[in-house]
C-alpha cells in the first residue's frame, strides 16, 4: 500500500488496468486447473463433488464455486470463448446466464425420463420437444453477449427463452430458525395442477395439509420409489412380475404352435423356461449334463450362477446384497451421491459380475478407479452407458443406477 501511495493518477490507472488483466488471465488458469482436476477426478475421495473442492479445499464461496465450475464446463464445451473470458468481454455473471439458458432450452427440447414416467406423481402429457440449441447457436448467442451488459443479455435471453419465467428469477433457499428453510422457486400451471392433484389423493392421510406437507409426501414418495429401483429392490414389483408372467404364457404359446411336446407349467419361473436345442449348443436350463453325475436341480443352480458371472449387469438379487452390504452408500468415500455398481476388477478385462468383484461406488470414485487402470483419457467419458464405454476400451467399470 506504501508504494501505491507514491504513485501518480497515471501511474495508479495503469497499474489498476494491468491488475485487472492478471485477474482476468489467472481466473481463465484456474478454470484450466478445475477442468484438469475434474478430468482425474482428483479430488476424490476426500471431496464427494468439483464444488464441495473448490468450497472446502480452494476456499471460495458456494456461489463462487459454482460460477467457476459453470464457466469451466461452458469452456470445455466452446474452448473459443477462453480468450473471451480473459479480455473480459465474457464475465462469470454472463457465463452463468448463458449456461442457465442452455440448460432451460435442453429440458425442453429432451424427451421424458424414466424416472418421470415411471413415478405417478410426475405429469405424463409431456409438451412438443424443440430442437436443441447447436454449437454454432451458442456461440452466436455468447457473441451477442459479449457487446451487451448483463441486464441486457438477461433481457434478450428472457425474450428468446422458452420458459422464460424460469430465467426471470433463479431458485433460493434461504435458512431460517431451526430446522426450516424457506425456499423460492418456479412453477408452472401443470406443476400447481399437480399439486392440488396430489393434495387430493392424499385427503385421508393427511388432511388440510399444507403446500410444505404435499412437497416432503411427495419428496419421501420419490426417494423411496427411486431408491428401491436403484437397489434393485423394486425389480421383484407387481410390474415385473406381470412382464414376467407375460413373456412366459408368450414361450408357451409359442411351443404349442410348433406342436412341441414339452410341457411348461404356468407356474414356473420365466428364468427355468427351456428353449428348444440346437447342434452344439448348451443343453436346456433343467436338464443332465452329458456324462456328468450332477442332478437336474443342481445344474440348474450351476448354469445360472455360471451365467450371471458372465453377464455385465447384476441382478436383482446381488444388487441387494451389495447394496445392504455397503449401507446405500460409496464404499471408498462414504458419499450418496450418483452410486453406480462398480466391477473391482473390471469387466472389459476379465472381472466377474459376483459379490466379492462388485462394489457400491459414487460416479466420481468409480471413475477415479477407473483412471487408474486406464488412464484419465480414455475413462473421462460422462454421458456413455456402460456397452459403449466397454466397445471404446473405455473403464467398463460400473453398471449405472440411473434408468435401471
Amino acid at each position: 500500500m506504501t508504494k501505491l501511495k507514491n504513485l501518480s493518477d497515471v501511474e495508479l490507472d495503469s497499474a489498476t488496468l494491468a491488475a485487472a488483466k492478471n485477474e482476468r488471465r489467472a481466473l481463465v488458469v484456474v478454470l484450466e486447473h478445475l477442468a484438469e482436476v475434474d478430468i482425474r477426478k482428483s479430488f476424490s475421495p476426500r471431496f464427494e463433488s468439483l464444488a464441495a473442492y473448490a468450497v472446502g479445499h480452494l476456499g471460495y464461496d458456494s456461489k463462487s464455486a459454482w460460477r467457476r465450475i459453470s464457466a469451466l464446463r461452458l469452456m470445455n464445451e466452446l474452448p473459443e470463448i477462453a480468450p473471451a473470458i480473459e479480455s473480459g468481454t465474457l464475465d462469470l455473471t454472463k457465463i452463468v446466464l448463458a449456461q442457465n439458458y442452455f440448460r432451460n432450452e435442453a429440458r425442453a427440447a429432451r424427451a421424458p425420463t424414466v424416472a418421470e414416467e415411471t413415478i405417478s406423481f410426475f405429469a405424463t402429457d409431456v409438451a412438443p420437444t424443440k430442437a436443441t440449441l447447436t454449437t454454432a447457436a451458442k456461440v452466436e448467442i455468447l457473441t451477442c453477449m459479449m457487446t451487451q451488459t448483463s441486464r441486457e443479455a438477461e433481457r434478450s435471453l428472457v425474450l428468446q427463452s422458452c420458459g422464460p419465467d424460469k430465467l426471470k428469477r433463479p431458485d433460493l433457499v434461504k435458512p431460517l430458525a431451526g430446522q426450516s428453510n424457506e425456499v423460492r422457486l418456479i412453477l408452472t400451471d401443470e406443476d400447481l395442477a399437480l399439486v392440488g392433484e396430489l393434495r387430493g389423493l392424499l385427503a385421508h392421510k393427511l388432511p388440510n395439509a399444507s403446500f410444505s406437507e404435499i412437497v416432503s409426501a411427495a419428496l419421501n414418495e420419490a426417494v423411496s420409489t427411486i431408491k428401491n429401483r436403484k437397489s434393485g429392490r423394486g425389480e421383484n414389483s407387481s410390474v415385473g412380475q406381470k412382464r414376467g408372467a407375460y413373456r412366459q404364457t408368450v414361450e408357451i404359446k409359442k411351443r404349442r404352435a410348433a406342436c412341441d411336446p414339452m410341457r411348461v407349467e404356468c407356474g414356473s419361473s420365466p428364468d427355468l423356461v427351456e428353449k428348444p436345442e440346437k447342434d452344439g449348443a448348451v443343453p436346456a436350463v433343467g436338464a443332465a449334463l452329458p456324462n456328468s453325475t450332477v442332478a437336474p436341480a443342481e445344474n440348474v443352480a450351476l448354469m445360472k450362477i455360471a451365467k450371471a458371472e458372465r453377464t455385465r449387469c447384476p441382478g436383482a438379487a446381488l444388487k441387494r446384497n451389495v447394496w445392504n452390504r455397503a449401507g446405500g452408500k460409496c464404499e471408498i468415500c462414504g458419499s450418496r451421491f450418483a452410486l453406480e455398481y462398480d466391477h473391482r476388477i473390471p469387466f472389459a478385462i476379465g472381472g466377474k459380475t459376483t459379490f466379492g468383484n462388485l462394489r457400491l461406488a459414487c460416479r466420481n470414485c468409480n471413475q477415479r478407479e477407473s483412471i487408474k487402470i486406464f488412464g484419465p483419457r480414455l475413462s473421462n467419458n460422462v454421458g456413455l452407458c456402460p456397452e459403449v464405454m466397454s466397445n471404446n476400451n473405455h473403464s467398463g467399470t460400473a453398471e449405472l443406477l440411473i434408468g435401471k
